[in-house]
C-alpha cells in the first residue's frame, strides 16, 4: 500500500543486470488506494493482528476486528478472521455468525468461496449440527478446488473434530486460516 499518490518505478531487467544507471524510471500513475474510512479499518485490522500474536489477547483482537467491520461492513476479511479466532479459541457458538456472514460474501474466487463453506461446515460440526455441516461441505465440494473440495468430501463422511483445530493458524497477512488439509 502506498500512503502517497506517487509510485516509484524501477526496471527489473536493469536491477537483475546490475545496471544502476537504468534502475529508475518516472513515477507511475495512480491514486491513493484507500479513503480515510478504509485507512481507519486497516489500522484496526493491524491492531487486531498485534493483539492476537504479539499480546496474546484474543478479546482485544476481536474488539478491533469488530470495529474494522463497523467501518467497512462489506469487507469479508474482518468476519472471516473473527470467526477463525473464535474457532481457535473454541468459542464455536460465537464464531458461527461470523462464519455465516463470511460464507454469504460474493467471492470472485471459487477457492475462497469453497473455503468459506468448508469452515462454516466445520463450525457447525463442532456445534453438533451435523446435517447443516454436511450441507456446507456439499457446497464446498461442488465448487471444486482441490485440496479443499477433497477435504469437504471427507468431512461429509467423517465430522470435523476439535483436535483438528491444532492444525489451524489464523494468518492476517493473507486474511485466512492456514491449515494442514489431511488426506485422510
Amino acid at each position: 500500500m502506498s500512503h502517497s499518490e506517487c509510485y516509484r518505478g524501477f526496471r527489473i531487467s536493469a536491477l537483475l543486470k546490475g545496471d544502476r544507471d537504468r534502475y529508475d524510471c518516472d513515477d507511475l500513475p495512480g491514486a491513493k488506494q484507500l479513503d480515510a474510512n478504509e485507512e481507519l479499518a486497516l489500522a484496526e485490522y493491524a491492531q487486531a493482528w498485534t493483539e492476537y500474536f504479539d499480546n496474546r489477547n484474543e478479546d482485544l483482537a476481536l474488539f478491533h476486528l469488530r470495529r474494522a467491520q463497523e467501518l467497512i461492513p462489506g469487507e469479508a476479511v474482518f468476519s472471516r478472521m473473527a470467526g477463525f479466532l473464535l474457532l481457535k479459541g473454541r468459542k464455536y457458538a460465537q464464531a458461527l455468525p461470523f462464519l455465516i456472514q463470511n460464507s454469504r460474501y460474493d467471492y470472485k474466487d471459487d477457492l475462497m468461496r469453497c473455503e468459506s463453506h468448508l469452515w462454516l461446515g466445520r463450525c457447525l460440526d463442532l456445534l453438533g449440527r451435523r446435517d447443516e455441516a454436511k450441507e456446507q461441505y456439499k457446497r464446498a465440494r461442488d465448487l471444486g478446488g482441490s485440496p479443499l473440495s477433497d477435504v469437504a468430501y471427507r468431512h461429509m463422511k467423517k465430522p470435523f473434530r476439535s483436535w483438528e483445530l491444532l492444525d489451524m493458524s489464523p494468518d492476517f497477512v493473507v486474511g485466512t486460516a492456514l491449515a494442514k488439509y489431511r488426506a485422510k
